[in-house]
């Protein structure tokens, strides 16, 4: 049976899997990193910005409410070690009553306030309803790519794929999404330590839409097609295989 761990680019990355999460109400909540570096469990010691456990074909996902300003960080700060090919894949969907906000939902980061910025992953809703990623080669000066955001308030698998020079390709459920705006061709990725966060930003933002993430993938280079579909059905939560 497939595990993330028998891809080697998981093994020396980092993941979060919401199951793994722990101490629901209590100060001590975390969900914990895949590859048992306990002091880069997302953490949340404030109750009322705690994820909820929501369960779709038969797996967990957290769902995080912006009204509660609900999200989660490592409380240590992360330095990734590597600047080269990363992978961001997770599992991730919108549900209805956030999507008439027009505001900023970060659903991934890694970066402090600046010069800290290494890679943060959001969306903008309702009218623009765009997917972006911003990145820095030293923390401060930044780069970004804009695609369409989703059509649908259903679970869908979000890629991306950054290659040093060339840039970053965005899938949906493995179909390649063309660019909005493309900017993003720096050679290496910045890597500051700072804290790595899932459901919100890191720093202060607050998060304008409901959202709702499943399993996340950080990783320390590309895994192969075959690799990539694999980490997507691992506790997939939706009832389609790629």
């Amino acid at each position: 049976m497939f595990h993330p761990k028998l891809c080697k680019e998981v093994r020396k990355g980092f993941y979060y899997i919401p199951s793994d999460s722990i101490g629901f109400a209590t100060s001590s909540f975390a969900t914990r990193e895949g590859n048992n570096n306990t002091i880069f469990n997302s953490v949340q010691s404030t109750t009322s910005k705690q994820p909820s456990i929501v369960t779709n074909n038969g797996f967990q996902q957290l769902s995080y409410l912006f009204a509660s300003d609900q999200k989660s960080k490592t409380a240590s700060n992360v330095t990734a070690g590597w600047t080269g090919s990363t992978y961001m894949g997770l599992w991730w969907r919108i549900p209805l009553d956030g999507t008439s906000n027009t505001g900023i939902t970060t659903i991934f980061a890694h970066n402090s306030a600046s010069p800290g910025l290494r890679w943060r992953f959001f969306h903008t809703g309702g009218v623009t309803n765009t997917m972006s990623l911003t990145v820095s080669a030293d923390g401060a000066t930044t780069q970004t790519d804009i695609w369409p955001g989703p059509t649908n308030t259903l679970y869908n698998y979000i890629e991306c794929l950054y290659t040093p020079s060339v840039g970053v390709d965005f899938y949906k459920n493995f179909t390649l999404i063309s660019h909005s705006t493309t900017a993003i061709n720096i050679s290496s990725l910045s890597n500051p330590s700072t804290p790595l966060g899932i459901g919100g930003s890191t720093a202060a933002a607050v998060n304008t839409n409901d959202h709702e993430v499943g399993t996340v993938y950080y990783l320390n280079g590309i895994p192969s097609l075959k690799n990539r579909k694999r980490l997507a059905n691992y506790l997939n939560p939706v009832n389609t295989k790629f």
